[in-house]
C-alpha cells in the first residue's frame, strides 16, 4: 500500500486527487489550511473504504512547511509519496504589492521546496519514493506577473531535482495542467479541464516515470511555439495584465 502526502488537499485537484487515490487503495494524509473541510473530506475518503488523515497547516509559513513531512510520516509509519497540488493564483500585474508577491512565493515555490528535501531524505534512507509536482502552463510562458514567475520556478527546481536524485530510485514528475475547474477559476473562461482529469494525470506521474505531464496534449504545441517563436506569443499576448486578487487551494 502506497502512503502519500497530498498538499492543498481540501479542494480543486488537491481533493481530486485523495478521491482517485482512495479508490486505489492508498494511504493518504491530507493537508491544508482548513481544518473543516480536511475533517469533512476525511470522513467522505472513510465511507469508502479509504484510508485518511487529516493535517491542518499554513504552508506559506516556515513553520508550516517544516512540520509537515516528519507529522505525515508519524500519522502513516513512512512516506512514498509526495503530491504537492496546494497553491495560490493572482499577483499577475508587476504592479502587484510586496506582501502579494511574497505569499505567492512561499506558497507556490518555497513550499515544494521544503517539503521535496524533507521527503527525498526519507525517500533516501528506504531507497525509493515518488514526487509529482502541480505547475501551470503559466510556468512554460510568462504571461501572469510573480504568479509565472513562482509556477517558473517550480518547473525550474522540478528539473533539477530530478536530475540531482536520478541514481536514487526516486521518480520526479511535473503535471501542468491548462487552465483547471476550480474555486480558483470560478467557472470563466473557455478550455477549463477538470480538476478529475488532472489528478488522473497525476496517478499516471506515481505510476511510471514521466518528465512532464501535459495537459491537454495539445498544449505542448504552444509550449513549442514559446521555445522557437516567442514573438508569436508576444503578438498573442500584448494586452495589460489585470490587477487580481489572490485565490488559493490550500
Amino acid at each position: 500500500m502506497k502512503r502519500v502526502l497530498i498538499t492543498g488537499a481540501s479542494s480543486g485537484i488537491g481533493e481530486a486527487t485523495a478521491l482517485l487515490f482512495a479508490k486505489k487503495g492508498y494511504e493518504i494524509v491530507l493537508a491544508s489550511r482548513s481544518t473543516a473541510r480536511l475533517d469533512a473530506l476525511v470522513e467522505s475518503l472513510r465511507t469508502v473504504g479509504g484510508i485518511a488523515h487529516s493535517l491542518a497547516c499554513d504552508l506559506s509559513t516556515p513553520e508550516g512547511c517544516e512540520r509537515l513531512v516528519p507529522e505525515a510520516m508519524s500519522l502513516m509509519g513512512g512516506i512514498d509519496a509526495l503530491v504537492n497540488c496546494a497553491g495560490a493564483t493572482g499577483a499577475h500585474s508587476i504592479e502587484s504589492s510586496t506582501q502579494e508577491v511574497q505569499y505567492l512565493i512561499n506558497l507556490n515555490l518555497i513550499a515544494p521546496i521544503v517539503l521535496m528535501r524533507d521527503a527525498i531524505t526519507a525517500f533516501k534512507i528506504q531507497g525509493h519514493g515518488t514526487i509529482v509536482n502541480v505547475g501551470s502552463m503559466a510556468g512554460e510562458i510568462g504571461i501572469r506577473g510573480t504568479y509565472s514567475a513562482s509556477k517558473f520556478g517550480l518547473r525550474g527546481i522540478t528539473d533539477s531535482v530530478r536530475r540531482e536524485v536520478a541514481g536514487d530510485n526516486i521518480n520526479v514528475s511535473l503535471v501542468v495542467p491548462n487552465r483547471v475547474l476550480t474555486s480558483m477559476s470560478s467557472g470563466r473562461g473557455r478550455g477549463l479541464v477538470g480538476a478529475e482529469v488532472v489528478a488522473q494525470a497525476i496517478e499516471r506521474g506515481m505510476q511510471r516515470t514521466a518528465r512532464r505531464i501535459v495537459i491537454p496534449r495539445s498544449r505542448r504545441l504552444q509550449i513549442l511555439v514559446e521555445a522557437v517563436c516567442p514573438w508569436l506569443i508576444d503578438l498573442v499576448t500584448n494586452t495589460r495584465p489585470t490587477r487580481k486578487t489572490l485565490s488559493q487551494s490550500d
